[in-house]
């Protein structure tokens, strides 16, 4: 990584002002387990204490258009509120923010799903990993894009996004080719 501005790269990569990467910064670092969930506006909007509403609420409609976040309720002044964390936020800013990324990852966890005794044990392919829940998590949304829908239990256990899942044929396919990203090193 070059010694530039992680925000100013991002921002001009993505688009985003610098203000909306700010606010994605405190969102993905203020997250104890990576999991898609709430955080309520003055939380949030705590952490710029001298941040103008109007400019605040414009950053998370740039965050809310590029599917990052999505927000709830009405607190007035053109703010939610809460903001609703998505899947892409912790893809996207987790390399830059969180010091691991989600795609190399869920790689990692392909290759660790094929090995399993029991492919789709969420709970076993965590204690497999060895990560904490805050690396994990952010993987398995990725890993299990892979997976078909309709084997995919969308129970979502307290720790974790999704229940356990199976795979069929073309999800061990799918599993193969993102696993050999990550013995490729990429």
């Amino acid at each position: 990584m070059s010694d530039a501005d992680p925000t100013q790269e991002l921002s001009a990569r993505l688009g985003l002002t610098e203000q909306a990467i700010s606010i994605a910064k405190v969102l993905v670092e203020s997250s104890e387990n990576g999991l898609p969930n709430f955080m309520g506006i003055q939380a949030l909007t705590g952490n710029f204490p001298d941040a103008d509403a109007q400019a605040f609420g414009a950053a998370l409609a740039e965050l809310e258009t590029g599917g990052f976040i999505k927000p709830e309720g009405d607190a007035g002044q053109g703010l939610p509120v809460a903001v609703f964390r998505e899947p892409k936020l912790y893809a996207c800013f987790d390399p830059v923010f969180a010091d691991h990324d989600p795609h190399a990852d869920a790689a990692v966890l392909a290759t660790l799903v094929l090995e399993q005794e029991t492919p789709g044990d969420v709970g076993a392919l965590h204690q497999a990993s060895g990560w904490a829940l805050r690396r994990f998590n952010p993987a398995l949304m990725l890993l299990v894009r892979e997976v078909g829908e309709a084997r995919v239990s969308r129970a979502r256990r307290e720790e974790h996004p999704v229940g356990d899942f199976s795979l069929a044929d073309e999800d061990r396919a799918r599993l193969q080719k993102l696993a050999e990203r990550a013995s490729a090193g990429e």
